[in-house]
């Protein structure tokens, strides 16, 4: 299942890329809600950077959260960026492309998430109704997180 989404964005494409590819201020922004790991011997930004992203899920049962690994498959800055997230039976891919437009930049993210379990093949209908639901909402909290880089 895949979904996409642009906007533009008064900002540079290195202010867009910077603020969008950097996981540790994303996670210094979300007030303790996401923790990140490093991978040991790989480093942390670039082509063939990992860490771990661990979330504090609202109403999860306590030490139920799971290191999520991220990879870095693609990293072409300010203009590209691609990581695959491992999570378990739902493997999900994003990019990032920032293209310089009219003083600003357009943002283009594209979200790919592979059911592999029965379980998520079967909640696959209700997952891509909640991923297009979701989209205004992860719009304006990308819009809000662009804004607060000033």
């Amino acid at each position: 299942m895949k979904e996409s989404f642009s906007f533009d964005v008064k900002k540079s494409p290195s202010e867009v890329f910077e603020s969008l590819t950097d996981l540790q201020r994303i996670a210094e922004l979300s007030g303790g809600k996401l923790v990140i790991k490093p991978v040991p011997d790989r480093p942390l930004r670039g082509i063939g950077s990992a860490v771990y992203l661990c979330a504090d899920v609202p109403g999860a049962p306590a030490g139920a959260a799971q290191d999520i690994l991220c990879e870095t498959l693609e990293w072409s800055p300010p203009h590209l960026c691609t990581r695959k997230f491992g999570i378990k039976d739902l493997p999900t891919t994003a990019v990032i492309r920032v293209e310089e437009r009219d003083g600003g930049s357009r943002l283009t993210v594209e979200v790919e998430v592979v059911p592999e379990s029965m379980m998520y093949k079967m909640m696959l209908p209700m997952l891509a109704v909640k991923l297009k639901g979701d989209k205004e909402k992860l719009v304006a909290q990308l819009q809000q997180q662009l804004d607060r880089q000033a």
